[in-house]
């Protein structure tokens, strides 16, 4: 409904009082041409299909004659602190509070599987299909989301033959090696029969030294058909709470999922159903050989594994979520591999996920003020779910791993609707970074040229010369910290003392290749992590002038030769410098060389065959970065824009202050764009850089800047964006997919279509 219009140049300008996007999608069409199918033998995890409920996961297995279901609980730790119950471990927390197993449950048919047709249903969150040997399964898996501890699998199978299934408690111990000599083992788990309300209950339960008992209990029920087929139930609850507590509740949760099975199923669908809806991102390729809808169908998958991964207010994601491998790196790992994770949670809208790496760090902050010695707050490589992982001594120490931890809390906090998201920041992030910096501050070295770091370690890269200074990994962290706490901090931090120090900062320390590791370590061979580049991405402070470039140009020859990328999230953080350089194809080549290269069936990740669940979920957010990026005074719509992308259906993604942003592109033209502030509750002006031919805007304060537009949002306002030719109507449906790409993930399609 519009008001009035003028004509500014070679564009008009109106007021709108309202304007609604329309996002008209089919979901059982659209997700379910992406469900993953597998139709050959999966004898590994990373192949499997996976359920989970941001707690408990399951992941189908073949293994000879038998069906596998492993079954992990992502909050089940040992609880070992030095010297409690005889034993003080080497220095190493991984053998204090690692990871446990929960166990397997194993079905039996009869001899060695002959053929399978298994599906995961993204919408449904749930696992179906047959399995074929002497007895023929009908299978379904899932874990029904309103009952955290739970799991539910049915089949159905022949009476005569029988499918005999079984429970294996795993053995609670870590899995990285060697263990050492004086390691005290936790004892065996124990097996009992606890009926109760006619059902035959068995429980195991796995007692620990340190406390923290957990337990498994499950039912079988079976049922026998006229037809001489028997369907079986098993019912399953983890509880891990304090000793006999956790017995009683998950028998408890087992008989309260029988009776009201179907109430469960009923919500469990209902949840997924409405899951998916928070934003939505659909890519069409401009020829036949693109392979847009498998990148597509990945993204949507993510999406899924996160949203299984962890739930509002629940366990922050590790390495490995609910599905538990063995692993030696069994705690959280914040080089890395914690904060890749979580990105993918930022744009797409789903915040109160990520809210739960928020919630772990401010339940963490006294072993974040310990790990520094109480001189500030600090976090080294991998640290328990109690953020237990000291960098003292500071020199020598990998030290930027919090800020760069904060750099995730603030986009997520910053993301809230405007001006609340300001006030989040400030209570949210503000306080801890500024604890971290003062960790630096401890170490400051001045002189002539302004304010320098001692030694500290760029992750993993090798021999990193100790008579150096100005890691970039940490200077350019400190760069955006005092940034942020001079922009946000004022009456929290000590604003004078901080643009001091921001004053006597210089660049960190480059030659002709670009930025170095540090000022005695040249960026000089191949080298799976970026964090040299960390000014470029993710911070994004020298992002497009030719220091950016020259840097990116390096990373990309020594990591990424032939296009062949070391690891996975090697290709991620190539895909983004190319992609920022203007180096929009080969941002996309990198994404799908990882898909072909790395990527397992099921879109798991492994190196070695201990699961790391971050690249994955971390190049899914590229396809995010690449459609939109946002900052607290930007929006830049299609910003990374390959050739082979002619067709773009974005809704609803979230920018800073809880702008909504939708986009439409048709045959290589951008049609329309909206802006929609309808959360926000002040004013504030915005950026917003696009390319829209003939451009007509709906908008009440709008001043042209070059490539775009200067906005004055008013609360509740929807601002828009549209080439002259497109009809005034804002419609976001699927684009138009390859049909030979459908349901690519599980066994994948291109083994059959000849892709």
């Amino acid at each position: 409904q519009f008001l009035y219009f003028i004509a500014v140049d070679m564009f008009w300008i109106f007021c709108s009082v309202s304007i609604a996007v329309v996002v008209d999608v089919n979901w059982t069409e659209f997700l379910g041409k992406h469900n993953p199918e597998w139709t050959d033998i999966f004898n590994r995890w990373e192949d499997g299909p996976f359920v989970g409920n941001g707690l408990v996961g399951g992941i189908l297995i073949t293994n000879g004659s038998r069906l596998e279901i492993d079954v992990g609980r992502s909050d089940i730790w040992d609880q070992r602190h030095p010297g409690t119950n005889g034993w003080t471990p080497p220095g190493e927390t991984v053998f204090m509070q690692p990871r446990l197993p929960v166990g397997k449950f194993f079905i039996d048919i009869g001899r060695n599987i002959s053929s399978i047709n298994v599906s995961l249903d993204l919408l449904t969150a749930t696992v179906s299909g047959t399995v074929r040997g002497v007895d023929d399964i009908e299978l379904s898996l899932f874990c029904p989301y309103s009952k955290p501890s739970g799991l539910v699998l049915t089949y159905t199978s022949s009476v005569t033959k029988g499918s005999a299934i079984t429970f294996v408690p795993a053995v609670a111990m870590p899995a990285r090696k060697p263990i050492p000599d004086n390691y005290l083992y936790n004892p065996n788990a124990t097996c009992q029969k606890m009926p109760k309300s006619g059902l035959e209950i068995t429980a195991c339960t796995q007692q620990l030294l340190s406390g923290g008992d957990y337990t498994t209990a499950y039912s079988i029920v079976e049922t026998t058909t006229g037809n001489g087929m028997t369907t079986t139930t098993v019912t399953v609850s983890i509880e891990n709470l304090t000793p006999d507590t956790s017995t009683a509740a998950a028998v408890n949760n087992v008989v309260d999922l029988v009776g009201h099975s179907a109430t469960f199923r009923q919500q469990h669908i209902s949840h997924w159903n409405d899951f998916y809806k928070r934003s939505f991102l659909s890519i069409a390729q401009s020829n036949p050989s693109s392979e847009s809808t498998i990148l597509e169908a990945f993204y949507w998958i993510q999406i899924y594994k996160f949203g299984s991964a962890t739930r509002p207010n629940g366990t922050a994601v590790d390495l490995m979520g609910p599905w538990y491998q063995p692993s030696g790196w069994q705690l959280y790992w914040f080089d890395l591999n914690v904060q890749l994770t979580y990105w993918v949670t930022y744009t797409s809208g789903y915040l109160d996920l990520a809210d739960t790496l928020s919630q772990l760090i401010h339940r963490g902050m006294r072993g974040l003020k310990a790990n520094s010695n109480n001189t500030g707050m600090s976090m080294s490589t991998g640290c328990t779910s109690d953020l237990n992982c000291s960098t003292s001594p500071f020199i020598g120490q990998i030290v930027g791993n919090l800020p760069w931890v904060c750099h995730n809390l603030y986009q997520q906090h910053s993301r809230k609707p405007y001006p609340e998201n300001v006030k989040a920041v400030r209570e949210m992030v503000i306080p801890i970074l500024e604890l971290s910096l003062r960790y630096y501050a401890n170490f400051f070295k001045f002189d002539e040229f302004g304010v320098h770091l001692p030694f500290t370690l760029s992750p993993e890269y090798p021999n990193q010369n100790t008579s150096g200074y100005d890691t970039n990994y940490d200077y350019s962290l400190l760069t955006w910290g005092l940034q942020t706490l001079l922009q946000y901090g004022d009456g929290i931090v000590n604003i004078s003392y901080w643009r001091g120090i921001q004053s006597q900062l210089v660049r960190g320390p480059v030659d002709d290749r670009g930025f170095m590791v540090s000022n005695a370590t040249p960026f000089a061979v191949p080298h799976r992590h970026f964090s040299h580049a960390f000014a470029i991405f993710p911070l994004r402070i020298n992002a497009n002038d030719s220091l950016g470039l020259v840097t990116s140009k390096n990373f990309d020859n020594l990591s990424c030769q032939n296009g062949l990328c070391l690891n996975g999230y090697t290709y991620v953080g190539s895909a983004m410098m190319n992609g920022i350089a203007g180096y929009s194809d080969v941002a996309l080549q990198r994404l799908i060389g990882l898909l072909h290269s790395l990527i397992h069936q099921s879109t798991m990740y492994s190196e070695g065959s201990a699961p790391c669940i971050e690249s994955p979920l971390a190049a899914a957010s590229v396809v995010l970065d690449m459609l939109l990026h946002c900052n607290d005074s930007h929006v830049v719509v299609f910003p990374i824009l390959p050739q082979e992308w002619s067709n773009i259906s974005v809704a609803n993604v979230v920018c800073y202050g809880g702008l909504l942003v939708s986009a439409s592109q048709t045959n290589h033209q951008n049609n329309w764009i909206t802006l929609n502030s309808s959360s926000s509750t002040s004013h504030r002006t915005i950026t917003v850089l696009c390319d829209i031919p003939q451009p007509v805007i709906a908008s009440t304060t709008l001043t042209p800047v070059p490539g775009g537009y200067q906005i004055l949002l008013t609360p509740g306002e929807v601002v828009t964006i549209r080439t002259a030719s497109y009809p005034a109507e804002y419609i976001i449906r699927p684009t138009p997919s390859n049909k030979l790409q459908h349901h690519y993930w599980g066994t994948r399609s291109g083994n059959k279509t000849g892709l």
